[in-house]
Parts: C-alpha cells; structure tokens; sequence
C-alpha cells in the first residue's frame, strides 16, 4: 500500500507540472487536477479551480482564501477547497497542526467574508466573484456548507475538525490526503468514500450498540446494529444520494411503501421501528469498543459505509422532517445489517441487494444497472446532443435512467424553478428512456422478436448477458435511439397500430424486427439520428409493413393459442421471415445507407477516440486546445513591433480591469516573449481581439 501511494504521489507530481503553467502555482494546479478526477466520484457538481485571498483593508493580513469552489446541483450545498501542495522526493510528508489550523481558518475566514457581502467591494472580473456573490445572494437557501482541505501530504485522523450547525446550517470541515485520493482514484467503485466518525465529528456523535457474528468460512463480519432516526437524517443530510451509489435506485419519492414511511413518521413515529424492515449496508473497516463478553459493544467509525437496501428508507425520513420539522425523530430507531468487506466489494454489492432487497421491490433489471455497459450508456446520453432537427435552437438530450427513479432525482436537485424547466427542456421526458426498453427495442431489432415479447425483465436480462462485457460508443448509441424513435412511431398513437391494439405490443415488435429484414440490414439508422424522425414514406411503409404482418400472423396463428403467445415462439419467428410480403423498396430508398456509409462513422468515431483517449476531461480539451494553438498565438504576438506595443499598453486602460491591463503592460515591457505560458498568451490575444472590435476605425487597422 505505502509503495502504491508513492507512485501516485510521483503520477500526481508530474499531472500537477503539467497544468503549472497555465494555473500558475502549485496549489492551483493541484486543485484542478484534484476537482477533475474527484467530481464525479464526490457528487461536487460544477467544480473551479480558482485562487483568491480576501484581506483586511486596515493592515492587509488575510482575512480568508480559497483555491477553489463547488455548488451542488440543487443550489443547497457549497463547497471551498483550500490546497496544501508541497514537492517531495519518495517519503510523504506529514501535515502539520498548525497546516490544517491555517487551513481551516483560511476557509471560515473567506466564507464569513462572503456572507459580510465582501462581493459588493470586488470586481465582476475576479475569479471568485461568481461564488462570492453567490453565497452573499442565497446564504440562507445553503444548508450545506463543506470546507475541504486539499493536500499531496498525510493528515492524521486527529487532527480533522469536528462538524458543526450555525443557524441549523451544516458546516463540515473534511480533507482529502494522498492516502484518501490513492484509495478512490484507484478503486472500481464509482463514488467516493463515506467514512462516518462517531467518536469525533460533532454531527454523528452517537453512541450505536451493535452485536457481531462472524462466519468461520468466509472473510466478513456482520454487525446488528440499532440507529436512530435523528442519525439517519444528519447522515442523508450531509452525504445524500453518495450513500446510495452502490444502490440499484434512487429515491423515488412519495411512492409505494415510502407513501406509508411518511405517514408513520407523522401520525406514529413510536412505531417505525415495528412496521420496518431495517437497512442493510456494507463497510469496507469499522472501529469498535467492544464489552467484556467481546460479541457486543459500540460502534465508532465506519469507512466506506453504502446503504444497499433501506435506501428509500433513509430518504424518507429526511425529506419528511425537511418537509415537516414538527416530525419528531427522537422516537424512531432503524435496525441496520451492516456488513464489513474488505475484499471483493465489487463482486458482493450486486449480490447482498439482490437477496436481501425485501422492501420497495427490485426487478431484476435493476441488478444490472452498476455494469459497465450501463454506466458507459449513461455517459453517452448526458454527453451526446440530439441533431437540432428543426433548427429550433435548443439543446436537447436522450436521457437513460440508468437506476430507477434517476430522472425525478436529477431533476428534484434543480434549484430553482427555471433550472427545473431547463432541465424539463434539455431532458423531454418524451426522450427518457431505461433498461427495459433498452432491451426490448435493442433485442428486436436483432432479429429476436421472440425474446422482446417474453416480458421486459427476461428479455433485459438476455440483452445484458449478450452485451456486458462490450463497452458503448456514439455509433452504438445513436443507432438506438434511431431504433426507438422508430419503436416509438409505432407505439405511441398511430392509427394504425392503434386499430389492432389488443395485440398491439407483438405486432409493434414483429414490424421492428421484419424492418430490418426486409431491408436486408440497410436501412440508415444515422439518417433517422440525424433527422429525428421519420420520412413520410418510411411511416407509410412500417404501417403498410405492419398490416400485412398482422394478416399474415393472424392467417397461421393455431386455433386455441393467443396472438402473444404464438409470437413467443422461435418458431413463428422463423416462419415470419418466410411470409410473401407485397413492399415497395423503392419507396423508401432515400432511407437507406449511402455507399459506406458505416465505414465513414466508423473513421469519424475512431478519430474522436483517438483525440479524447484516456482523458475527456476538460483537462484533455484544454491539452489539445494548446497544442493546436498556441504556436498561431505566439506568432501573432510576435508580429507585434514596439510601437504597437505602446499603443496597446494605452488602449487596455479603456477596456480593461486594471488586473487584466497591468497583466498585458507586463507582456508588452518584456523583451523575451518566446517563453510566455498558454494562460498569457490566450490573455493577451483575447484583449488584442476587444481592442481590434472597439477601435479598429480609430487606429485604422488590426493587431
């Protein structure tokens, strides 16, 4: 483990070098470095890299500083990161006391500044004004205030402060060391680590009784324990749904057995413990005192910890005291499995949810919803913008619900009214679309239609056994929405299809399925992306292609069979594809492929593999950007003579801040400009562009 850490140190080292020279110090680049590898797994939302120091006018100490920022989705949480960076060779060195002190106090300081309204004596240029101003406007929306420490060196557990409550407001003060960044960076599980202490940290100070049992043949150990649902609440308050990463759903809502948790909670919180079924978590390591008989005792801090079933529990009881602060939790208590596993977490998560998920029920397609299929899809359609078909001007997404109930979490999080209706616009619910017809429309199109009709969970669990192990790219994805708009042309009010709608559902899937076959594979699929929808004739077509089906299937479906399950059959199938059908090709021969087509997607999606390959981020973007430009950059500044030189130090005055102008003056007096980092030139040339825009008639030509 110590060499493993040592080698990230030196892999961190050298990412940190390389994004020097355009954040400027040390510190900087270790925040960016850290914000980009770490949001996702750490929920953080929008993450900026940026420094700022807010002094006292009076005698110029620092008042507050931060080399970085982070709002949640929701609007509710914030997070200020301040980095402690040190070179070192191959020992790590260890933050000291008074480190993480100034640390701590240098994060209170600027966030105390903001809510004084320090944004009101700021310029709108500063890097930190955008979340300065922020806390000062919507300081009581924030419930949730993070103050993290960022370092390349060790922190003792000591030395980490507890959490408090300022106005019922959250404060949380944690630290993100190389030994922490070592164990998430490199882990397979997609969130970061929940580590609760309960001896320390002000917020869970709890004392939970637990009694172990630990089976001689296998390498985990399981504790009964009973929590209370104040803890319960505080825990869902501060991590929300990162405990619940490892869950096959999110929170669905005021649904189903969570209609009767919310009603327990308000008319008989004294009976929960009762009409409960409990949770069931993991643990990667927990920290006990145990009593003299050494099966029973206390728990004390819990690392890793992810709820796997009880997750709608937890939920319910936050939103209903958020809802409703007269609940009264004092009275419920929620018995918990935990079960600690220090190896093979990956392999167990699926498996302890599926045998022990009892309580809001779980289908089988959600099993599968934390593979790597799925995880890439879902990249994809939050990635992959849907052709502006229409020329309409707006942005929008096919969006895949991963876990049930994803879209109204994604959307519950929104902060405002308007980013709801922008994420309403973006995300049509129209276009969601979830595992199930995935694999139904997926499976059909494959030429097994017989499979498709067998229900949606085992025709999902087909589709995934063929295709877990392949990882998605845009082709894959486009081509499938392409298939379901097609389904969806089908299925949502055609008359056609409408005419025959007790059998319907077969009749769909057989007419998906015979489109392919009749054409032999050719149809274009990208024309359908491209356009997002169909043609005229390709509608008069599948409807002309569905009523003779339907004639047909009907003519040889046996006496004393329904419709549904004579189209189960393989069989039938394979009898379908033999049916004499009366089609006129020609009609939709617009429709169809172009001559290589498939090889000309296939050369584009390999060209953008090869420029975004281990790294799309912004990161990489921001890599190749300097590569393609700054050589254009540097030879336009260099074609800039003295004169121009001293024309251009007056001219900034007149549109710039005074930051930005003495930062081009600086630029302009050096003699040696062949060494200039991206940062400046990229500055440097974006005012030459203002200055060209604003007084081009006035010098009579352009820089």
């Amino acid at each position: 483990m110590a060499d493993s850490i040592k080698n990230y140190s030196k892999e961190i080292a050298e990412e940190v070098s390389e994004l020097m020279d355009e954040m400027g110090s040390l510190p900087q680049a270790f925040t960016r470095y850290v914000i980009e590898k770490m949001s996702e797994k750490a929920n953080l939302g929008e993450g900026e890299a940026c420094y700022a120091a807010i002094r006292n006018d009076n005698n110029n100490n620092v008042l507050g500083e931060i080399n970085g920022y982070s709002v949640s989705l929701s609007g509710e949480t914030v997070t200020l990161f301040y980095a402690i960076y040190e070179p070192q060779d191959d020992e790590i060195y260890a933050v000291s006391a008074d480190q993480y002190k100034k640390a701590i106090n240098r994060l209170q300081g600027y966030y105390n500044a903001a809510v004084a309204g320090r944004c009101n004596e700021m310029e709108p240029s500063a890097d930190d004004y955008k979340i300065c101003k922020y806390i000062y406007e919507n300081e009581e929306d924030i419930t949730n205030v993070r103050l993290f420490v960022l370092t390349n060196g060790s922190i003792k557990r000591g030395l980490k402060t507890p959490g408090q409550r300022i106005s019922d407001k959250l404060v949380t003060f944690d630290s993100w060391d190389i030994n922490l960044l070592c164990s998430n960076m490199h882990s397979a599980i997609d969130h970061m680590s929940v580590d609760i202490d309960l001896l320390d940290d002000g917020d869970f100070k709890y004392s939970i009784p637990f009694i172990e049992y630990q089976t001689p043949t296998e390498n985990y150990k399981t504790y009964i324990a009973m929590l209370p649902g104040e803890f319960l609440y505080r825990l869902y308050e501060r991590y929300n749904t990162d405990l619940l990463q490892a869950n096959v759903r999110f929170f669905k809502g005021k649904k189903g057995c969570n209609k009767g948790i919310f009603e327990t909670l308000k008319e008989c919180p004294h009976r929960f413990l009762a009409y409960n079924n409990g949770l069931t978590a993991t643990a990667k390591e927990v920290l006990t005192e145990y009593n003299e008989d050494k099966k029973t005792g206390v728990l004390k801090y819990i690392e890793n910890f992810q709820i796997l079933n009880g997750g709608q529990t937890t939920a319910s009881i936050y939103y209903a005291k958020k809802e409703n602060p007269s609940v009264d939790l004092s009275e419920v208590y929620v018995q918990m499995k935990l079960v600690v596993l220090q190896d093979n977490i990956e392999e167990f998560h699926p498996l302890i949810t599926k045998y022990s998920n009892t309580q809001t029920k779980v289908t089988a397609s959600d099993y599968g919803s934390n593979n790597p299929f799925n995880h890439r899809l879902q990249e994809l359609s939050r990635t992959t913008k849907a052709p502006d078909a229409t020329h309409s001007g707006k942005i929008s997404y096919w969006y895949y619900e991963r876990v049930t109930g994803q879209y109204d979490q994604d959307l519950s999080r929104q902060a405002t009214k308007a980013d709801k209706d922008k994420f309403k616009i973006e995300n049509p619910i129209q276009q969601k679309f979830d595992k199930c017809v995935l694999g139904k429309v997926y499976t059909a199109w494959k030429q097994r239609p017989d499979i498709s009709i067998n229900g949606p969970q085992k025709c999902y669990q087909s589709f995934i056994k063929e295709n877990k192990d392949i990882l998605p790219d845009n082709i894959f994805f486009e081509d499938f929405v392409a298939m379901l708009i097609i389904y969806r042309f089908m299925e949502k009010k055609n008359p056609v299809f409408l005419a025959y709608h007790q059998v319907k559902a077969q009749l769909t899937i057989y007419t998906l399925a015979m489109l392919y076959y009749v054409t032999n594979g050719k149809l274009s699929l990208y024309k359908i992306w491209k356009n997002q929808g169909l043609s005229d004739n390709l509608k008069n077509f599948i409807n002309n292609l569905s009523q003779q089906l339907y004639a047909k299937l009907s003519e040889a479906q046996p006496n004393g069979t329904t419709f549904r399950d004579y189209c189960k059959s393989q069989k039938t199938w394979e009898a379908t594809k033999k049916f004499v059908l009366t089609l006129d090709l020609k009609s939709i021969a617009n429709d169809m492929k172009e001559e290589g087509e498939d090889e000309k997607r296939k050369q584009v999606s390999s060209e953008s593999k090869l420029e975004s390959i281990e790294q799309p981020s912004r990161k990489a973007q921001s890599a190749l950007s300097k590569e393609k430009n700054s050589a254009a950059l540097f030879k336009r500044i260099q074609n800039i003579n003295d004169e121009d030189w001293h024309k251009i130090k007056l001219l900034v005055n007149r549109i710039c801040d005074k930051e930005e102008a003495n930062a081009v003056k600086k630029v302009a007096m050096q003699k040696d400009k062949s060494k200039l980092p991206y940062k400046k030139l990229v500055v440097v040339c974006n005012v030459l562009d203002r200055i060209n825009e604003k007084f081009k008639e006035t010098i009579g030509r352009e820089f």
